[in-house]
């Protein structure tokens, strides 16, 4: 018999739980997408950089060439999967800053 269970009543609790919106991190079922800004020299001529992810910061390799709007996959870096096992992908979207 548990503690505070007198064995007549069927003791339940429920809890409502709300996430604050994040500034940095969008949610898209078990995978997790954020927006990197790297010059237009990063873009052509690739390079790394470093990157905020859920549960670690990681070093990510922006590829020669890329193009705004392009995106890195970073398999199994997303969120637990509530029904199954193993994690979603972490998205990064490039977005390219215009020289000044």
């Amino acid at each position: 018999m548990s503690v505070g269970n007198d064995g007549l009543h069927n003791n339940e609790i429920f809890l409502q739980i709300r996430v604050e919106k994040s500034r940095y991190f969008r949610r898209e079922g078990a995978d997790i997408h954020s927006d990197i800004t790297v010059s237009l020299s990063q873009a052509a001529l690739g390079g790394k950089i470093r990157v905020q992810g859920i549960y670690e910061n990681m070093l990510v390799t922006i590829p020669a060439g890329s193009c705004s709007n392009d995106r890195i996959r970073l398999p199994g870096k997303g969120i637990s999967r509530i029904n199954g096992y193993g994690y979603g992908d972490h998205y990064i979207h490039i977005h390219i800053q215009a020289p000044k």
